[in-house]
């Protein structure tokens, strides 16, 4: 077929070669596949609702937009990038474990299909599935909660069925509390461990319950509220609590706690002036808050803030007539008020 044309042999309304020769009779030929081609290339894009384009009817036309990409190339270029950011962004530890995987995900593919690399668009929910079960079956790779576990027991004594405990395969959540039990030479035997909900008591159950919003805030600059925080509570535990957010140390980010208690041992020692805020309610039930920095007359930094609370003070008391009549009147007994 020829490569030229010459414009007097070109029929430009039919777009063809002028002529019965069986060389013109080819060219033409093949003019018309391309034509029924590119005709098809172009459905086709309207079908998928692409937008037609040269660009695009080329890349249709040849296959361009059909080409494959393979995941193994994929995921070394993945590996390379990382290993040009070792050390400044990745440790060498983690490029390894990289390199690891992409091997394990080969042998998987020969394991499981007989091939050394696959189109990324065959990945799908079953080759994930069957490539946990590989890793963890045939290669016997521990999952990261169940190298975690290994690794507290290398380091504490714990026991595997403690650790373990602590998840179902649900993803709930069981935590028991470590006890040791003694023999009668008050020596320790072993350990035997409580649920926390069923065995330990309500104050145990609501320190370990505080301890993840207060972590939570001191890590993060947050404000923690927490009504009636010392409610059964031992005090020791609720000074430990109030300390945590007053130290430099523990609260470098300056996270706050406010909170609403009866305890006076705050007062005591752990609040200043202006921390504190006082409750008084009044006759007809009407609540107002006062602080005690503003308090007026106003009051010293070095006052004993706890006695002076409980002798009324600041307020916030409660009003309780000592004498309680408990012998009331037949005519009070069905009085509503």
């Amino acid at each position: 077929m020829p490569e030229v044309v010459e414009p007097g042999s070109w029929i430009q309304a039919a777009g063809k070669l002028k002529g019965t020769s069986e060389e013109v009779r080819k060219f033409n030929a093949h003019l018309d596949a391309l034509q029924s081609k590119l005709y098809d290339a172009h459905k086709a894009l309207i079908r998928e609702n692409k937008p037609i384009t040269a660009e695009s009817l080329k890349n249709k036309y040849t296959g361009a937009s059909d080409r494959q990409r393979m995941l193994v190339p994929i995921f070394q270029k993945h590996n390379d990038e990382v290993a040009a950011l070792v050390p400044k962004e990745f440790s060498a530890g983690t490029l390894e474990r990289y390199k690891t995987s992409l091997s394990h995900t080969i042998e998987f593919m020969k394991w499981k299909f007989k091939v050394s690399d696959m189109d990324i668009r065959d990945i799908n929910h079953e080759f994930i599935t069957d490539y946990d079960f590989f890793l963890r079956s045939v290669r016997s790779c521990a999952t990261s909660l169940e190298q975690r576990i290994s690794e507290i027991i290398t380091k504490k004594s714990y026991s595997r069925e403690f650790l373990t405990s602590f998840f179902s395969d649900n993803k709930d959540y069981f935590v028991r509390t470590s006890h040791k039990k003694f023999n009668k030479d008050q020596k320790a035997i072993e350990k035997v461990f409580f649920d926390m909900l069923e065995n330990e008591s309500v104050g145990t159950q609501k320190y370990f319950g505080l301890l993840g919003p207060i972590l939570l805030s001191l890590t993060q600059k947050r404000i923690l509220w927490i009504d009636e925080i010392d409610s059964r509570l031992h005090p020791i535990l609720l000074e430990n609590i109030i300390s945590l957010f007053n130290s430099k140390k523990y609260n470098p980010n300056g996270a706050q706690i406010v909170f609403s208690s009866h305890n006076t041992i705050p007062l005591k020692k752990l609040l200043r002036r202006d921390q504190m805020v006082f409750v008084e309610k009044d006759a007809f039930g009407v609540s107002s808050i006062q602080s005690l920095y503003t308090k007026a007359p106003k009051v010293r930094s070095d006052a004993s803030f706890d006695k002076d609370y409980l002798l009324g003070k600041y307020g916030g008391i409660p009003r309780l007539n000592i004498q309680l009549n408990l012998d009331f009147p037949a005519s009070d007994a069905n009085d509503p008020l």
